[in-house]
């Protein structure tokens, strides 16, 4: 009897180890999840340059899931919401400096830049990053410009000319005229044409001075 009890037993054990090691199995399996992008500005600018979006991080916020950035691109500047997709950054929407995209406002991602001065003075710097920004992407020239006050116009060449043309008189170069609105951030766009006419300016904005309709 003895021995049936000890060859039993012995059974008994050999069962509970082999189901303890099958739930310690499952066990581990369940504890398995996906590996989580890592929300640095190092893992963003190497995924940037690995699609070619661009060559520096400038600013960098975190939520669950989801980074913000403020992105360089050559001279080119942009902000970027990026979504980590399975432990890789994805961009999910890109738009323009100071913008803030929906999701990332519903996140809490955006933050309040403080404005550059330099971007509300009379330059062509900041005519050309405002023409980028209210009419498209070009290869403009300022030819000339006038301020007064928080009003401006300027002339300005748009070259699309190809390698080679001298762009003297060639169709690749075209003339516009734009008149400008200085807000608490920088110059705004009124009016942009071939030629504009002061009633049409001072219909848009009533204040705009006659000095600088001609």
């Amino acid at each position: 009897m003895r021995s049936v009890a000890r060859a039993l037993l012995v059974a008994l054990m050999a069962a509970a180890l082999l189901a303890g090691c099958g739930d310690s199995g499952a066990g581990a399996g369940a504890a398995t999840t996906a590996a989580k992008a890592v929300c640095t500005k190092a893992a963003i600018l190497a995924q940037m340059r690995a699609i070619g979006a661009g060559d520096a991080v400038d600013s960098l916020r975190c939520a669950p899931g989801y980074a913000f950035t403020r992105v360089r691109d050559g001279a080119k500047r942009a902000v970027v919401l990026w979504r980590d997709a399975a432990g890789t950054w994805t961009p999910d929407v890109r738009d323009v400096p100071g913008a803030c995209p929906p999701a990332a406002r519903s996140r809490s991602l955006c933050t309040s830049a403080a404005p550059d001065p330099a971007l509300r003075r009379c330059t062509d710097a900041a005519f050309l990053y405002a023409l980028r920004l209210d009419v498209h992407a070009r290869g403009f020239r300022i030819d000339s410009k006038r301020c007064s006050g928080d009003f401006a116009r300027t002339t300005f060449r748009i070259d699309s000319c190809a390698p080679g043309q001298s762009g003297g008189g060639y169709v690749c170069v075209n003339t516009r005229v734009a008149a400008w609105r200085r807000d608490a951030t920088r110059w705004k766009l009124i009016a942009y044409r071939p030629q504009l006419a002061c009633a049409e300016l001072q219909a848009a904005a009533p204040k705009y001075p006659d000095a600088l309709c001609r």
